[in-house]
């Protein structure tokens, strides 16, 4: 007997009750987790939620079963006239209703269970093994007790035999979701980090193609300079254009870094007012206040050279000109005021393009994190910048 029954069991392990139970569970698995985004909603405790899930979901899983079992039958009726006479039969009500409801709290233990091992337990190998194992384990045993339950241990193993397809059909079905979940979720961090990688990427394009139409925009105005100084001054024409050579080197040189230390957008700055002192001789004073722990700081890419020559181009006067540079740094913020002796600005000031383009990259790498003022006592523009290093360099 114990022979046959082993036999038995081995025969029907993956029979037509097994796909069935595999095909329903797997069913049932999709139709959970998408109802759950539904009654998530519903403000009541997490595991009755899960509980009024699961039962909604076996119940149409069981409920379908039904009407298609009974659509068939009538097919047969009506093409073969095979049976006694069709008629409708989902089952009794309080079955419909409470066999269902049990299944959701097998189910719940399930998640409750799962919600531990998955903390702990690493690899998908290892996750869909115990995950089937723990449900062949806990269906076996709920009909084990109601078998005993209702007709004591009297031919136990021919029952056990005949279940194994069922609960293996779960098993199998847990198994093979956990591991469409994995799958998924591998395609989804893939995408992420796709479409990360192409954030990014735009963003330095974006900085890119900003800090290309600052550089000809001074290139400009540098060379005008320079065509000027050409006839009169040889000297003067030489060390602008040594100055020029020296600015540009730096911008080559450190053109794939979106962020710079103050110590090096300080340098820039200085070289370039050293080729504008050049053009406008004693009429240009300038002035800087950085305090030596500031120095090591990062700050955007071309973030003082469009202050300074905005200052250059509309402060002062043509025989006054006074530029004043000063950074400072409270707890989390850097400060950036660059100051000179020009008309104040007006009521309905709006700023040209060197201006402008600071907007469009502090929005890039500060994601919001700064303010930029035009302060008339004194006169002065000063840029407020909160913690903005990000990973785009």
């Amino acid at each position: 007997m114990d022979n046959n029954s082993l036999l038995r069991g081995l025969s029907s392990l993956f029979s037509g009750i097994t796909l069935s139970c595999f095909l329903y569970t797997f069913v049932f698995l999709f139709s959970f987790y998408a109802l759950r985004k539904h009654t998530i909603r519903i403000n009541i405790n997490k595991w009755l939620n899960n509980i009024l899930t699961a039962w909604l979901a076996i119940l149409g899983v069981f409920t379908v079963v039904r009407l298609v079992e009974n659509l068939s039958g009538f097919i047969r009726h009506e093409r073969f006239g095979a049976g006694p006479d069709f008629h409708i039969h989902l089952g009794e009500p309080m079955f419909i209703l409470l066999s269902p409801l049990a299944s959701a709290l097998l189910f719940t233990v399930y998640l409750w269970a799962s919600s531990i091992w998955k903390r702990s337990v690493k690899g998908i190998v290892k996750i869909m093994l115990i995950e089937g194992l723990f449900i062949f384990v806990i269906t076996m045993g709920s009909m084990l007790i109601v078998q005993i339950s209702f007709q004591g241990f009297k031919d136990i193993l021919l029952s056990l035999s005949i279940w194994v397809p069922g609960p293996t059909g779960c098993a199998l079905a847990f198994m093979a979701y956990n591991y469409y979940l994995y799958h998924n979720r591998l395609k989804i961090r893939e995408k992420e980090l796709q479409i990360s990688r192409l954030r990014q990427q735009l963003s330095q394009s974006q900085l890119d193609a900003l800090s290309s139409k600052i550089n000809p925009h001074f290139l400009y105005n540098a060379l005008n300079s320079i065509a000027g100084l050409a006839t009169s001054d040889g000297v003067k024409t030489r060390a602008m254009a040594i100055a020029l050579s020296k600015l540009f080197r730096y911008n080559v040189n450190k053109e794939e870094s979106s962020y710079v230390s103050i110590r090096e957008e300080l340098e820039m700055v200085l070289t370039y007012l050293e080729i504008e002192k050049i053009r406008f001789d004693e009429r240009l004073r300038y002035s800087y206040n950085v305090p030596k722990e500031l120095e090591d700081e990062l700050i955007p890419r071309h973030l003082l050279q469009p202050l300074v020559e905005n200052a250059v181009k509309h402060g002062g006067s043509a025989d006054n000109l006074e530029i004043n540079i000063i950074l400072k740094k409270n707890e989390k913020e850097i400060m950036i005021y660059v100051s000179d002796n020009g008309r104040p600005f007006d009521e309905d000031f709006s700023p040209g393009y060197g201006i402008k383009s600071l907007y469009d990259k502090l929005d890039l790498l500060t994601s919001g994190c700064y303010g930029i003022a035009f302060e008339n006592d004194p006169k002065q523009v000063c840029i407020t910048i909160g913690e903005h290093k990000k990973l785009l360099s």
